[in-house]
This record gives C-alpha cells, structure tokens and sequence, in this order.
C-alpha cells in the first residue's frame, strides 16, 4: 500500500497541476499580461529592433510589435532613441512604439514633455504619443490632459510645445467617462503579476469546487506541498489537510470502501461466532434498555470524539454486542 502510494502521489501532483493550468489558460487575460509569441527581451535584441524601425513594410512592423510585446523593458531604450538616435525615422518609430504600449510609458514620456532641457523636436513627439495614449486608454487621459494644458498655458514655455500641445489638447478633445472594464483592464495591465496571481487562485479555488463536487476522493492525492502556479505562494500544511479531510471526501471514501471492509469483517471469526445477536437488558448512561437500537446510539456518536464504553462480567455478551453495533455502524441489521 505504501509503495502504491508514493507511486500515486507525484503522478497526481501533475494531473493536479496540469488541470490548473489547462483552466487558467482558458481565462481571457487583458493585453500585455501574458506575452503572445515568445520575444527576447535582452538590451541587445531590443536595440536591434529599434534600429529596425526607420525599416519599411513588414520587417517595421515586426519590429514594432516585438517593442510592444517587451513592455517596461525596452521603454529605457525606446526613450534614448527619440533622444539622440540620428535617424529620424527610428525617431518616428520609437514614439509610436512608446504610445502603443498605453499606460506603462507615461510616465516617462511626461518627464521628457516637461523637462525644458529637451530638445523642441523630441518634446513634440512625445506630446503626439501622450495624446495618442490619452485617446485610447480613457484612464490616462486626466493625468495627460492636465501635463499638456500646463504647457500650453506656460508663458515662458517654448512657443511650438504650447502650440504642439494645444493642437494635442484639441485632439484629444473631451475625455469620455472611464469605465470599469476599461480601469480593471488597466490596472491588471500594470499589475500583471498580482493579476496572475489572482487568477490562479481563483482558478485553483474553482477546480477545487468542481472536484469537491464531482471526484470528492481525488483530493485525498493532494501532494503534502503545493505551490500556486505562476505565484511563490506555497499553501500551508494546515490548509492542505482541512482541503483535503472534507466530510464529503471522508464520506466518499468510506462509501467506495464499506463493501470490501463488511466482507472481510463478517468473515473474522470473533463475528462469525457471533452471527446471531439475541438482545439483553443494557444501561445506557443512567436509563436502563430493553432492547438496545442504533438509534439509541446515534446521540453518542454524534459527538466528537465518539467513545462508548462496554462494561460487564464475563460471558454476558460484551463482544457480541460489540459486533452487532459494528454491523449497525456499517448498515448491516442482521443477526
């Protein structure tokens, strides 16, 4: 049994596992939690593709979409390259790529709108990506739209950078009432890790449910450690076990057994000799018993623990009595 046990236990780790994963796949994650097509994000590959980007057709487009997909990590070099890069195309390209990532290049690109030290023309380009943000993620646009009216009614700020932001402004006209899709959409995106984390929780919590409900038993393979994927959180001892000795898990257990076990404990000798039960006179607690049902016992079994003890002189049929209560405990009536 032991050997058919630490067999089993791994193997039901994985399905355990696998069954999570296949279900937390099945969730429809907001864009840019989970990369599509694997991209190297190494500073090497992504100033190769920002160099890519004064390209043509669809090797700029390619090269756009691994920027995006990158995320946080090429927003760094996305920036020096509307800085100092000398092609103006790479220029072009970097700003778009910047506004297409949403949210996450914000910041960054309001710190070059405001830093006077910036050159006008880098300035302007990141107003037109700010603008372009602004339009297509609603949650930015009253940080955005506050930066862009500073500048414009700046009278010491450069005349083309209020114009640029101005026209910006004009663009990006009344802002539309953020909606809840759009603000949980944005969050997850900024938190993709607690998102995740989330969703595998629930996932996991579902999946428990759903066997709980339909293969009670399988949760006593629960493994004695488990790990929340795509999350550090290892649940507790405590909280395994509770999960796993569920009154509906004992039950079923019991019930898939109880056959083999009645068979096998009617055949022992100590029962079979003692077939036939003739009832005699019991005291239970302070009430003395004609006849002794398992209805009668049901109060004492309730509790938790449960003893019951049998007391008398020998031969009077402590055993016997014994037996006949196993076989009301497992259903058997007979005598």
């Amino acid at each position: 049994m032991a050997k058919r046990l630490s067999f089993l236990s791994p193997l039901s780790r994985w399905l355990w596992l696998a069954c999570l994963s296949s279900l937390t796949s099945l969730v429809v994650l907001p864009e840019g939690i989970l990369a599509q097509p694997v991209v190297a994000c190494k500073p090497a590959e992504i100033r190769s593709q920002i160099s890519k980007l004064a390209a043509k057709g669809s090797e700029k487009d390619t090269a756009l979409q691994s920027l995006i997909q990158c995320g946080k990590l090429a927003i760094p070099d996305l920036i020096q390259a509307m800085q100092k890069h000398p092609e103006i195309g790479v220029k072009l390209g970097a700003a778009d790529s910047l506004a297409k990532m949403g949210p996450p290049s914000v910041e960054q690109l309001t710190q070059l709108v405001t830093h006077s030290s910036e050159t006008p023309e880098v300035r302007t380009l990141a107003i037109a990506a700010l603008a372009q943000i602004a339009q297509t993620h609603p949650t930015t646009s009253v940080g955005i739209i506050q930066t862009l009216t500073e500048r414009r009614l700046d009278n010491q700020e450069n005349v083309l950078i209020r114009m640029t932001a101005a026209r910006a402004l004009e663009t990006i006209g009344t802002p539309p009432p953020i909606e809840w899709p759009e603000q949980i959409k944005d969050w997850a995106t900024k938190n993709s890790a607690v998102t995740i984390g989330l969703i595998s929780v629930t996932g996991l919590g579902l999946l428990y449910l759903l066997i709980l409900g339909l293969k009670p038993r399988c949760l006593l393979h629960l493994p004695g450690t488990l790990t929340i994927p795509n999350t550090q959180i290892e649940l507790p001892s405590g909280l395994l076990l509770w999960l796993k000795y569920q009154p509906r898990v004992l039950d079923r257990w019991v019930a898939d057994h109880l056959p083999q076990v009645q068979k096998q404990f009617l055949k022992k000798p100590t029962v079979s000799d003692r077939a036939i039960h003739i009832p005699i006179q019991i005291k239970l607690g302070s009430e003395v018993q004609q006849h002794l049902s398992a209805e009668q016992l049901q109060s004492t079994f309730n509790r938790t623990p449960a003893t019951l003890l049998i007391w008398g002189e020998g031969g009077v049929g402590k055993t016997s009595l014994a037996c006949q209560i196993a076989r009301w405990g497992m259903g058997r009536t007979g005598g």
